[in-house]
């Protein structure tokens, strides 16, 4: 059976609210992405992740990482695929993404570690827009993004059909009650 440790040294921001601990997450006695964390100094839970995964930012003296987590299946499905998208992109420099280090899949959990990437999120930022029109060109900014990325290659190989795959995905998921939305 997994053997999780924590080591938890928390306390409270003053205005962010935003929980800061230490924490050493090990399997079976191993530190988790030990060759590039070293001795990570500071692991900060990411507010406005969604619920699919936890995210974690990673401080140590060597660089800042992000470490998504996943436990449920369908999350993990899905944390897969990011990772393995992530890992394909690494060898292009036409869209920015975040640089894929590693992948570990254990028996309850999977875990993926990346680069750092500051900034905003899109939710964030239209909150915080002050008018209408500054509101639509963030919208718009994130369109042409997107548009960008559909314009690349396709990063990964299938053998299937992609949307008649996510089809089947998806029925999956609603027939076993995974989907949200009425």
């Amino acid at each position: 059976m997994k053997e999780i440790i924590l080591e938890l040294a928390a306390f409270c921001c003053s205005k962010g609210q935003m929980m800061q601990w230490r924490r050493k997450l090990m399997s079976g006695g191993q530190i988790l992405f030990a060759d590039l964390l070293g001795d990570a100094i500071e692991f900060v839970k990411l507010p406005e992740q969604g619920c699919t995964s936890e995210v974690r930012k990673v401080g140590t003296p060597d660089g800042i990482y992000i470490m998504k987590s996943a436990t449920k299946f369908k999350y993990r499905e899905w944390l897969k695929s990011e990772a393995e998208v992530l890992q394909a992109l690494s060898c292009q420099n036409s869209i920015p993404v975040p640089k894929y280090f590693d992948f570990i899949e254990e028996e309850d959990a999977s875990h993926l570690l990346m680069s750092f990437e500051d900034g905003i999120t899109l939710t964030a930022a239209i909150k915080n827009a002050g008018t209408m029109k500054e509101k639509q060109r963030l919208v718009r900014s994130f369109g042409q993004f997107i548009n960008l990325l559909h314009e690349q290659e396709a990063v990964l190989e299938s053998e299937t059909d992609w949307l008649k795959t996510q089809l089947a995905r998806a029925r999956v998921y609603a027939e076993s009650g995974q989907a949200d939305g009425a």
